[in-house]
């Protein structure tokens, strides 16, 4: 199973297909709740979500996502780049997307223009990485509590380190001052010759 899905280029549509057997891998492993599917309008795969009934009766083009998922009763959740390169939304120019990974890209064509743009892309070859990565996101699997105890454990070090700070101030505050407190005269080298004023 850990072996890469490739994805089937079909030549004579220009578009890409999921392989059936990873479809019905992800629909098995998440319980139906999510689907990935190729969006020929974006050139990329969707992952969906369930989250209602299918309609029937809705003319749908094949080109028209929002309207499919209107339709399936699924709402987009990502979207997977079908390669390490897609296209810039402003200019068209390559960018290289990062693998097995999401994170914001930015076209440095478009930067230099004065027309900075950030998008977000990813790309997964379609196998356990990806469900892998999913699994990591789902909050039905513990994802949001695995993030709040991230969040409550950075709260609890910072509320620690501010408190050794507070602490810390106090203690040098109080070193300074301990011969004042305590009442114990300060007598210091004043050279060769003494001086008899006290």
């Amino acid at each position: 199973m850990g072996a890469s899905a490739p994805f089937v280029f079909l030549e004579e549509k220009h578009m890409y297909r999921v392989p059936e057997d990873f479809e019905k891998r992800i629909e098995r492993e998440f319980e139906g709740r999510l689907r990935i599917r190729y969006s020929k309008r974006k050139n990329e795969f969707h992952i969906e979500q369930k989250i209602g009934r299918k309609l029937s009766n809705v003319p749908v083009l094949d080109y028209d996502d929002d309207l499919i998922r209107k339709k399936d009763g699924y709402l987009f959740v990502l979207a997977i780049s079908v390669g390490d390169r897609k296209p810039c939304p402003r200019c068209g120019l390559t960018l290289h997307v990062p693998v097995k990974e999401f994170r914001e890209i930015s076209c440095d064509f478009c930067r230099i223009r004065g027309m900075e743009h950030k998008t977000s892309g990813g790309y997964f070859p379609l196998n356990d990485s990806l469900i892998d990565y999913l699994k990591s996101l789902d909050p039905i699997r513990g994802a949001s509590m695995r993030l709040r105890a991230k969040v409550d454990m950075a709260n609890r070090n910072h509320a620690m380190a501010l408190e050794t700070e507070t602490i810390n101030t106090a203690l040098d505050a109080a070193n300074d001052d301990f011969s004042k407190i305590a009442g114990i005269p300060r007598v210091g080298y004043t050279g060769s010759t003494h001086s008899a004023n006290i």
